[in-house]
């Protein structure tokens, strides 16, 4: 299982959307987008869940900060 991480242009930070997936779900839905309030800048990001970095947990490094995640249908309604 990893977690995804996504990467902020603004602040230049990378942060968790709170949810872990497995490599093929993490395949199978990778170009469904998705929208997140970022923690390190305050905005709300639209993503594709394939520009996502799966990153496996490591028990040294601390969590990154987590966004609250919003599905987005093909219209772009939450």
């Amino acid at each position: 299982m990893s977690s995804l991480r996504f990467f902020c242009a603004a602040s230049g930070g990378e942060f968790d959307l709170g949810f872990e997936t497995d490599e093929d779900t993490f395949h199978r839905h990778r170009l469904k987008l998705v929208a997140a309030r970022c923690p390190l800048c305050g905005r709300t990001h639209r993503f594709l869940l394939a520009d996502a970095q799966p990153q496996t947990a490591d028990p040294m490094e601390p969590p990154p900060p987590r966004a609250p995640l919003i599905l987005l249908t093909r219209s772009g309604q939450a």
